[in-house]
């Protein structure tokens, strides 16, 4: 039997500090059927012109305008489905993978089921980096089983879930000739959570494949870290259209008004007592855009104050 064609997407936005040995892992994967596939989103920092240079055995795709992670790895997955891809294995850029990390999954293949590796924090590797487990359609909010834990008996072995982040999540082919590619009115940050969403809601179930292994650069200390107007602003309003979409119980879509009213106010009170204007700017204006339908980019200059 032929081995199954996989997909790498890779998507980049002045991404070039970890680009190169993100490739490098990729290619030195030893299942022999990849396709590797790198939409630049219109990058300032060298890396397009890296991507240019590089050998024919990478697929690069050069946006003229930033599409976000959406668009970009629409971009990416619709070369990949060109190519006949039986699997798209959607990447972050930040990430290095082992050897067998590609072959590890595509053996954990089962009908109905989406993959993802053991994620490992880079600066910390006995740390886990899996955004895994299930949804709280009360709060908006994903339960993560592993995320910030060292390995565990429940870590060592193969699990089921029903949400998980696209980090590093392998897809088969069927599933987006049935539900479709990622939603790009989100832009960045719960078009991940939507997308798995929508393929639960089909039939399928996240599959965590623990003897695949590989390793994200996100800092274990960022969690801790003032967040920015970018994210502040995209998550506030993404987080009201993913539970607007996915929440037709009005009962239920009550109760995350009213738990999200709450907290917001609250988060809003700390912001005011820190005098962080940048911060409050952000949420009142992606709630805004929210209500106004104003999805997919949006111009900083309309949630923030001053360069971050």
């Amino acid at each position: 039997m032929s081995l199954p064609i996989v997909g790498v997407v890779l998507v980049n936005y002045n991404g070039m500090k970890f680009l190169p040995k993100c490739v490098e892992t990729i290619l030195a994967n030893d299942h022999s059927e990849i396709k590797l596939v790198i939409v630049d989103n219109c990058s300032t920092d060298g890396s397009r012109e890296w991507l240019q240079k590089q050998s024919s055995n990478i697929e690069v795709i050069l946006l003229s305008t930033n599409t976000g992670i959406t668009g970009g790895n629409n971009a990416g997955i619709r070369r990949s489905l060109e190519l006949g891809c039986d699997e798209v294995f959607i990447l972050n850029n930040d990430t290095e993978l082992l050897p067998g990390t590609i072959r590890l999954l595509v053996a954990a293949r089962e009908t109905n089921r989406i993959l993802i590796p053991r994620i490992y924090f880079f600066d910390h590797p006995t740390v886990l980096n899996n955004n895994f487990g299930s949804f709280d359609y009360l709060r908006g909010r994903s339960n993560h089983m592993f995320y910030g834990q060292p390995d565990s008996t429940a870590s060592n072995q193969a699990q089921l879930g029903t949400m998980s982040s696209t980090c590093a999540l392998m897809v088969p082919r069927i599933v987006f000739e049935q539900i479709g590619l990622m939603d790009e009115n989100y832009f960045i940050y719960y078009d991940d959570t939507d997308f798995v969403a929508r393929a639960v809601k089909a039939g399928y179930l996240v599959k965590y494949v623990p003897d695949s292994i590989l390793f994200h650069k996100e800092s274990l200390s960022s969690g801790g870290n003032r967040m920015g107007p970018l994210p502040l602003f995209y998550l506030t309003r993404n987080r009201l259209y993913f539970m607007r979409k996915h929440q037709p119980n009005r009962i239920m879509h009550a109760v995350f008004s009213l738990y999200f009213r709450f907290t917001q106010t609250v988060h809003l009170v700390q912001f005011v007592l820190k005098q962080d204007r940048d911060s409050i700017l952000a949420i009142k204006m992606g709630i805004r855009c929210f209500r106004d339908g104003q999805m997919g980019y949006v111009e900083p200059e309309h949630y923030r104050i001053s360069v971050q």
